[in-house]
């Protein structure tokens, strides 16, 4: 019989270093999971709270622009035409400069584009997420915001490459940001700007926002809606005339 003191320290060490270096591998092995399931997981809990998520941008209904001869806003750097004709109460503020026009029950909200959230500068500041995303979707606001609303929740599939799947889950996690419960984002392309609508002007709840970039990639938000109940109170073709008329101004 052997001995305790016959005993062969070299296997002792050896099935040490097994045993540990198990360990260590169904650590890794969890850690692995973690991540390769973490945007999955985050993902469907995006999903569930935001439906629309599943949404890409649709083919303006109506492309046509119509003739407008309303009153001309010049705010932010930027003069763009309206359809209404009526005086309007104006609240110029540093962030959001407001127009109402009592007769049609109608508002316009212009959110300053220098007080805009560059998001894509912050994802170029930030290594590791700008080598996520990849330096096309990071080079600038509009090409960040196309890829966002261009992604899917369907892409996010647990067997999929970690990287692959932590690029879509940042893209979601920005859409369910931007993303209201109007459930309609169109692409739009008219003058000098470019950009997305969400939201349909002939349908509940008749409000319409527009996030447009010009070539500078300054980024101009416009909010068009009417009161609580209110039927439409634009058409797509004069929504169309109003983004076909934008354009830089100088600043005084």
């Amino acid at each position: 019989m052997t001995k305790w003191w016959h005993v062969s320290w070299k296997r002792v060490g050896i099935a040490l270093l097994v045993v540990f270096g198990a360990l260590w591998l169904l650590a890794g092995i969890g850690i692995g999971i973690s991540n390769q399931l973490e945007p999955w997981l985050l993902t469907r809990s995006l999903f569930r709270d935001n439906p629309n998520l599943s949404i890409v941008p649709a083919v303006l209904p109506d492309q046509s622009v119509a003739p407008l001869s309303g009153m001309i806003v010049q705010t932010y750097g930027f003069s763009f035409q309206t359809p209404w004709n009526e005086s309007a109460k104006v609240k110029n503020g540093k962030s959001v400069y407001l127009l109402a026009f009592p007769e049609g029950g109608v508002g316009v909200l212009v959110f300053n584009p220098s007080r805009a959230f560059e998001s894509a500068r912050m994802m170029r500041d930030d290594p590791r997420k700008a080598q996520i995303l990849g330096e096309k979707t990071v080079h600038s606001s509009y090409d960040l915001m196309a890829a966002e609303m261009w992604t899917k929740p369907e892409q996010v599939k647990w067997w999929n490459p970690p990287t692959q799947n932590a690029r879509y889950s940042i893209l979601l996690s920005m859409k369910s940001m931007e993303l209201g419960d109007d459930g309609a984002v169109y692409a739009v392309n008219f003058g000098q700007v470019r950009g997305f609508q969400e939201g349909n002007p002939a349908r509940a709840p008749f409000r319409v926002q527009l996030e447009l970039f010009d070539g500078a990639d300054q980024h101009l938000g416009i909010l068009i809606s009417g009161k609580s109940g209110s039927g439409p109170v634009i058409s797509q073709a004069e929504i169309n005339a109003m983004v076909a008329s934008i354009k830089r101004v100088s600043v005084n």
